[in-house]
């Protein structure tokens, strides 16, 4: 009962700290163990962190029993070109073999949007219909370099298909 009325008295969480982009992938902060709790019941297996800082997540996830990358991006930067092809393979592996996958970022740079936008490109969806399904799953919006990142990588994915 005491619970229940603390529980109104304490400030709601207003937004989600976890977006689905798709039925394979998530991004997103998760704030607590009940969010790490209900990502695993939703299937998730594997996650991407984005932090800058080093931290503790690594171990956390594979307490999960979910495999863990990190692609340390500082405040203001992007990550390589070279880097989305690196990480998007080991996304749309860890999709294929194991299950949904997390990009985890907590800064609000929008590089979780930018490397979702990027997994989809590289499964085949072209930008415009990549972005366009980020923009149900989240309000953020790419910037001018993140939309020139988004351009090479997918000029240079139609290359690499075009050569086949």
């Amino acid at each position: 009962m005491l619970r229940s009325f603390l529980s109104l008295l304490l400030p709601k969480k207003t937004t989600a700290p976890v977006r689905w982009v798709n039925r394979d992938l998530a991004i997103g902060c998760p704030e607590d163990e009940s969010d790490w709790l209900a990502l695993r019941a939703r299937g998730v297996r594997g996650v991407v962190d984005l932090s800058a800082e080093p931290g503790d997540l690594g171990p956390r996830v594979r307490q999960q029993g979910m495999r863990y990358l990190r692609l340390a991006v500082a405040d203001g930067h992007l990550p390589e070109v070279e880097e989305l092809h690196i990480v998007t393979s080991w996304v749309l592996q860890r999709v294929r073999e194991e299950g949904p996958v997390l990009i985890h970022e907590c800064g609000g740079r929008a590089n979780h949007a930018l490397l979702a936008t990027a997994a989809l490109i590289k499964r085949g969806a072209s930008l415009s219909r990549a972005s366009g399904q980020l923009r149900h799953a989240s309000p953020a919006r790419f910037s001018d370099a993140q939309l020139d990142l988004l351009e090479r990588f997918a000029g240079e994915l139609a290359r690499v298909t075009s050569r086949r």
